[in-house]
């Protein structure tokens, strides 16, 4: 039975801004410091709008919005900033948590 599965593929679920939002810090959370591992993810978020749409609206090519968004992607810091604001999600940056 087992080859009758189907992978799991989570942009299925990523249905709004909130949700791809806690998907994404989940990511970030899980990453231990690997950035190709949050890219995956926001591939994943990605998919969930639509590659070929969410490609016109960064003026990017459908295949390069792949291949930066991929575990060998290495997108300039801009690009990962245009991908995230077309998701309807805001970078930020907070303080880390100081254990005193």
């Amino acid at each position: 039975m087992a080859g009758n599965t189907t992978p799991y593929d989570p942009s299925h679920f990523l249905i709004d801004s909130a949700r791809r939002a806690e998907y994404l810090k989940a990511a970030l959370a899980e990453s231990e410091g690997d950035p190709r591992f949050v890219l995956v993810a926001l591939g994943h978020i990605a998919r969930s709008v639509g590659m070929t749409e969410l490609a016109d609206r960064t003026g990017m090519t459908r295949q390069g919005l792949h291949a930066s968004l991929s575990e060998t992607g290495n997108p300039k810091w801009e690009t990962v900033w245009r991908i995230a604001d077309e998701l309807g999600l805001e970078v930020t940056f907070r303080a880390k948590a100081s254990g005193e």
